[in-house]
């Protein structure tokens, strides 16, 4: 029709009559591509909920194995920070005992100077108290010479003047 100028864009046949032998085998043929798309269908929905069920395992197993491995990190971290505290720890004992030592070294030097001054005073004190104590003996005994001396001047001199007297007297 095309020649005739005329264009035919679409054509719908209604109120066809199929013999009951075609339209059955037509029904069973259309039943059976039905059926058989439907079993494609759940086959391939059982397939699509079989594979996310293996891919939500997956992603499961994937992120049980990731937090497994944040938490190895975490404990791994946590024991290095343990082992620096410990190391600091330890380290702070050591200066501890360090400062401890040289402060008792320390304080023992003072001591013994202390001490040797000390000594050296008392020393010195016992020699000035000797020297004292020897020089108020000599001064002592020059004090009681001169006393002895004196008495037997002033008692020869009274004798002497009393001797005339006794001597006219007797």
């Amino acid at each position: 029709m095309g020649s005739h100028g005329i264009n035919i864009k679409r054509v719908i046949i209604t109120n066809v009559v199929l013999d009951a032998d075609v339209a059955d085998s037509m029904q069973e043929k259309t039943i059976f591509q039905f059926k058989n798309t439907l079993e494609r269908k759940k086959f391939a929905f059982d397939q699509r909920l079989l594979n996310d069920k293996e891919e939500e395992e997956k992603t499961k197993q994937t992120k049980e194995e990731e937090r497994k491995d944040e938490n190895e990190k975490a404990k791994l971290q946590q024991l290095e920070k343990t082992k620096e505290i410990e190391s600091i720890k330890a380290n702070t004992q050591r200066v501890r005992q360090e400062w401890k030592a040289k402060t008792e070294a320390f304080i023992n030097t003072i001591n013994a100077e202390t001490d040797l001054k000390y000594n050296e005073i008392v020393a010195e004190a016992r020699l000035i108290e000797t020297k004292i104590v020897e020089k108020a003996q000599a001064e002592a005994a020059e004090i009681i010479a001169n006393a002895n001396a004196y008495k037997a001047t002033t008692v020869a001199n009274a004798e002497k003047e009393v001797a005339p007297m006794i001597a006219q007297a007797v």
